[in-house]
């Protein structure tokens, strides 16, 4: 199981649709079906009954959804945190580089006894 085939999961019980699920998730339409059919697979029964026009949630799927709402949103959460975290530093480097801020050199810096301040190692 992974975060793909929870959030596949949980949109189409959400949406009750395949096509809206994939939509809302930015992926084709096969793709969530693919990610549901493994997860049920997996967990060795039906979360969904398909037919043409309607999907609706089996017993297992109500029950699995419970548990499925609980882990996804902790990982939606934790993902938005990574990415905030990560984003200040990205943003601030990409200015540099417009502003037309050197390159990082990828020297390591060591430290000169003549002049106390580190330097580049010479090359």
């Amino acid at each position: 199981m992974n975060t793909m085939q929870l959030s596949c999961f949980v949109e189409v019980a959400a949406q009750l649709s395949f096509s809206k699920a994939a939509e809302a998730l930015h992926v084709s339409q096969p793709t969530v079906s693919h990610q549901i059919k493994v997860l049920e697979d997996e967990l060795g029964c039906a979360l969904l009954v398909r037919s043409t026009r309607t999907v609706r949630l089996t017993d297992d799927g109500f029950a699995f959804l419970e548990y499925a709402n609980d882990i996804h949103p902790s990982h939606a959460d934790s993902a938005t945190t990574i990415h905030s975290r990560r984003r200040p530093p990205h943003r601030l480097a990409r200015r540099a580089r417009e502003a037309g801020a050197p390159a990082r050199d990828p020297r390591p810096l060591h430290r000169d006894p003549d002049r106390g301040a580190a330097t580049n190692a010479p090359t």
